[in-house]
């Protein structure tokens, strides 16, 4: 019996195309909120990198320690965004990778309300940045995704 699962998660293109839309979509996403941090004054790139509500993590970490914890999380990320598109018949990349965007990004008004060093859950302005650095997101996984296609010849279904 042929498991498209199994075939998905053998093959080497699910992890390299995963892989690098997570880590590509991580960075930008870093960089992005940092830029917007230093430009606006909100603490969006602290948010990004918070792990306070993890209660076996020092309340303080060197900020290499916390931006590699956010890319494991992006690489992960890119590994669903990989299976989503190889998975499904009419797998609608764009709209996959905008809806991952759209929907980590609401994922800022239960961490904003963990920590006192981050902007608060009703923050708007802030909301605004995380917002717009979540959809840039996922228009760097639709994008990686597609530069793969051409650089490996797949167009993302395990059979190809």
């Amino acid at each position: 019996m042929n498991n498209p699962g199994r075939q998905i998660a053998a093959s080497a293109a699910f992890w390299m195309k995963g892989l690098a839309c997570g880590l590509t979509g991580g960075i930008v996403l870093a960089f992005f909120l940092k830029l917007a941090e230093l430009g606006s004054g909100h603490k969006v790139y602290r948010l990004l990198l918070n792990v306070d509500f993890i209660s076996l993590m020092p309340p303080r970490l060197p900020e290499w320690f916390e931006l590699t914890l956010h890319l494991i999380v992006s690489l992960a990320i890119g590994l669903v965004y990989a299976a989503w598109i190889m998975f499904r018949s009419k797998p609608a990349p764009l709209t996959s990778a905008l809806w991952i965007g759209f929907l980590s990004s609401l994922l800022y008004f239960p961490l904003a309300s963990l920590s006192d060093r981050v902007p608060a859950p009703g923050d708007m302005k802030s909301f605004g940045w995380w917002l717009t650095g979540h959809l840039l997101f996922g228009m760097v996984l639709f994008g990686s995704n597609r530069m793969l296609n051409l650089l490996i010849g797949t167009t993302g279904s395990p059979k190809a």
